[in-house]
């Protein structure tokens, strides 16, 4: 269970990454979809933050968080461009 913990905010990504292949080309300007993939963020950031908060050592956690960070705000920027049907 600890490990599934550990990988949950990748899961996350995982699942946009998924969402966004499923449904792109069948969205429309201002569809009901875009909604789960803004909220994969805070999902996301939550995630970390509890790791964070619950494990030790902390210092390699809060350096998890910033590597996926960094990978994963890309690939939602483009999610959302993508399902949104919106230029960012």
């Amino acid at each position: 269970m600890a490990r599934l913990a550990t990988i949950s905010p990748v899961l996350v990504t995982t699942a946009l990454i998924a969402w966004t292949t499923l449904v792109y080309r069948l969205t429309t300007y201002g569809s009901w979809e875009a909604y789960p993939a803004v909220l994969a963020l805070p999902l996301m950031l939550i995630c970390h933050g509890s790791l964070i908060v619950t494990k030790k050592p902390r210092y390699w956690f809060a350096v998890y968080a910033l590597g996926h960070l960094l990978v994963f705000i890309p690939i939602w920027f483009y999610s959302l461009a993508l399902i949104s049907k919106d230029s960012l």
